[in-house]
């Protein structure tokens, strides 16, 4: 019984006596996993698995060793050098330095969004007054025609962060705007102008600082639009698919037709997103 427990224990534990437990750190930065045999005065013995997976013996001269780690196990945090920590404390400190500098004073973005300054497709200025205080004049492309918007924004920090603004938006309107519409009972086509309107925009967002000198913006809020129905009906055509009926033409467009209308005027959830590139500092 006594021989097969000890059978049992070299056959569960042999992989573990066989895998190598001690680490040497060169001065050169190598870094060997080994099982380290023999040590005088010169040298360091070792054996360790090559790329092979061939049981290879060698030595190694005292002078290029940095560090040995008997017992190295490699679930536990790896010993760095001196000069290792150096380089990681110094490169940490300049990571914090860039992150805590303030954004450049003078800053050109593109942005895009749903309700947004910038229309569909835009470009925006975010000009620092002061740490806190930015002015940001935008213009835009969206589906009311080209948007004029200008917006003040506070800035919890000067290198980023979250921020709250307001600003006041010009929809520029378009002429000759064709709507089709097709239904099981109707088929209705309507050309109407879209008129000029103005949004104030209420909103917020965070500003995550990219490198030294770029950011990227995410906002959402909410555009206030107080006109009603700001839109003229040219020409309505009107065709019934369920009679023979002609083609008719009428001043009232249908239910769905405003719906759609209202669905395109400015006006409601804001979200967006501007990349903004540092210009001036």
């Amino acid at each position: 019984m006594l021989s097969l427990r000890l059978f049992l224990m070299c056959v569960l534990f042999s992989p573990i006596l066989l895998v190598a437990k001690d680490r040497i750190l060169t001065k050169s930065g190598t870094r060997i996993i080994c099982n380290v045999t023999k040590t005088d005065s010169l040298n360091v013995y070792f054996d360790f698995t090559n790329k092979n997976d061939d049981e290879v013996s060698t030595y190694i001269l005292n002078a290029q060793i940095e560090l040995i780690e008997l017992n190295f196990d490699k679930r536990l945090p790896r010993v760095r050098s001196e000069d290792e920590l150096a380089k990681i404390k110094i490169k940490r400190e300049k990571k914090a330095l860039i992150k805590s500098e303030p954004l450049p004073r003078l800053m050109l973005g593109l942005g895009n969004g749903v309700n947004f300054q910038t229309g569909f497709c835009g470009v925006a200025a975010r000009i620092t007054f002061s740490d806190h205080v930015s002015l940001h004049p935008v213009f835009g492309i969206s589906v009311w025609g080209n948007k004029y918007s200008l917006n003040i924004q506070y800035n919890k920090r000067d290198n980023g962060g979250l921020f709250y603004g307001m600003g006041y938006t010009y929809c520029s309107g378009l002429e000759d705007v064709f709507i089709e519409l097709n239904t099981p009972n109707l088929e209705e086509k309507t050309y109407v102008d879209f008129l000029a309107l103005n949004t104030t925009n209420i909103y917020m967002g965070y500003e995550f600082k990219i490198g030294r000198i770029n950011s990227l913006s995410l906002h959402w809020g909410y555009a206030l639009n107080f006109d009603d129905d700001p839109w003229t009906v040219n020409s309505i055509t009107k065709n019934s698919v369920v009679s023979d009926t002609p083609s008719y033409t009428e001043n009232t467009i249908s239910k769905d037709t405003n719906n759609i209308l209202k669905i395109l005027q400015p006006g409601g959830l804001i979200i967006g997103i501007i990349f903004n590139f540092g210009v001036y500092n």
